[in-house]
Formats: structure tokens, C-alpha cells, sequence
């Protein structure tokens, strides 16, 4: 009975707030992730797993960061939209399962952001990623491992050379952030060049990981200059 009910209340909420497509915003049936359009057009996703330099052990995203996965990933970020983000991870655990079959993980955490940063939007969206994905996986999660400096310049003002040595320089261990041989997932929205990427990941590794791995929703078409390469 009370499963019934809150079914009833469920679908009733649907009616003044309609269920949306995750990635293009358009009103779908009941229960529904994405429109018969995003679909057919995205789904599944064209995942491209990746070999990387140390200290990426490989990396692993959806989509190409353009059309509406643009707008999909803006609106995980501005409002941490959980709908969003129960999609992704719920793609992301697929696309895990085909492309790294026999890899598994001791826990999971997420790029993080400053604390102005975090302070001015409420939520760190790849946190909110990580959570849903490791709800996917029935994986530990850890956010008390990395931190990242609060007077670094923003990454997507910079380019080539410049990201890669101001993310160096950013993300840091917090105070007795300690790993013991643990394989770590690491996850983000979206991978530029990988600089991010590979510095959460040397520190990580400076913490004990013995391997660190990272995943996102979708790149970005510049060439990457910090080690990634396709298989």
C-alpha cells in the first residue's frame, strides 16, 4: 500500500513538474531518461576509453563535449541536477563494464573545486557525479583525499602548457590524506587536455594509490598535450 502511494505521489508530481529529457530538456513520458531523439542520436554513447602516461593508468568518457551534451553538463553544473546525473553515471557504469571488464576499484572520488568556488554554486558537480556513480558500482567514495588551492587561475582561461603547469600547482593532498595500494577512480565533468586529470592523479599516487584511473561525462575536441592517447 504505501508503495502504491508513493507511486501515485510520484506521478502526480510529474504533472506540474514534467519529467525532462537529461540531455536536451524536452518533456518526456513518465519515468523516462531521454526523448525518442536523444536516443536515437546519443545512445548508446560512442565511449572512448583511453591508454594515458603516468601517472594516468587511463581514462574513459562519453561523449564529445558539444550540441546539447553541452547544455546537459552546463545544467549539471549550475544547478546539480540530479536527474543528470543518475543518467551519466548510469552510462558511465555501462560503458566501465564494456571497456574495462576485468578492472575493479577500491573507492571512487571526484576533482575537487575551491572553496569560493564550491561556496558560489552550492555543490561540486563532479562530486555529485562520483556519489551517483558509485551508487552505480556499489563502490566506497572518499572526498577528504584532494583539495584544490584557492588562489590558482580558473583552467579554462589558459591554455596548452599554462593549464597543465596551473594544475600542477592547484590541486594538493588535504592534511593526512592517506592511501594504501588502493586503485582509485577518479571523476570529473568534462576532460580538456588532461591536465587536471593528471595532477589530482599524482597526488593521489603520492598518497599511497597504487593506481588512479579517471572518468567524465565527455571531452573536448583540443588535442591533449598531458599524456592521453586513444588505443
Amino acid at each position: 500500500m504505501k508503495a502504491g502511494v508513493l507511486a501515485f505521489l510520484d506521478r502526480l508530481a510529474g504533472v506540474f513538474f514534467p519529467y525532462r529529457c537529461a540531455i536536451c530538456g524536452q518533456v518526456v513520458e513518465y519515468e523516462k531518461m531521454c526523448c525518442p531523439a536523444c536516443e536515437e542520436k546519443h545512445l548508446p554513447p560512442q565511449a572512448a576509453a583511453e591508454s594515458a602516461q603516468p601517472p594516468l593508468s587511463g581514462s574513459l568518457t562519453l561523449f564529445d563535449y558539444k550540441g546539447e551534451i553541452v547544455r546537459a553538463v552546463l545544467e549539471m553544473k549550475r544547478l546539480a541536477e540530479r536527474r543528470q546525473a543518475c543518467f551519466f553515471a548510469g552510462q558511465l557504469a555501462l560503458a566501465m563494464e564494456e571497456h574495462w571488464p576485468q578492472i575493479s576499484f577500491d573507492l571512487i572520488t571526484a576533482v575537487p573545486q575551491s572553496t569560493a568556488r564550491r561556496r558560489n554554486t552550492g555543490h561540486n558537480q563532479a562530486q555529485v557525479l562520483a556519489r551517483e556513480l558509485a551508487g552505480e558500482m556499489n563502490m566506497p567514495q572518499c572526498y577528504d583525499l584532494l583539495s584544490r588551492w584557492e588562489k590558482s587561475l580558473p583552467q579554462h582561461k589558459l591554455t596548452g602548457e599554462d593549464r597543465k603547469q596551473n594544475a600542477e600547482l592547484s590541486y594538493r593532498l588535504l592534511p593526512g590524506a592517506s592511501l594504501h595500494g588502493e586503485r582509485v577512480l577518479l571523476v570529473d565533468d568534462v576532460l580538456t587536455t588532461g591536465a587536471t586529470a593528471s595532477a589530482c592523479a599524482g597526488r593521489l599516487l603520492e598518497a599511497g594509490a597504487s593506481e588512479v584511473r579517471v572518468v567524465a561525462v565527455a571531452q573536448t575536441l583540443l588535442q591533449s598535450n598531458c599524456g592521453v592517447k586513444s588505443q
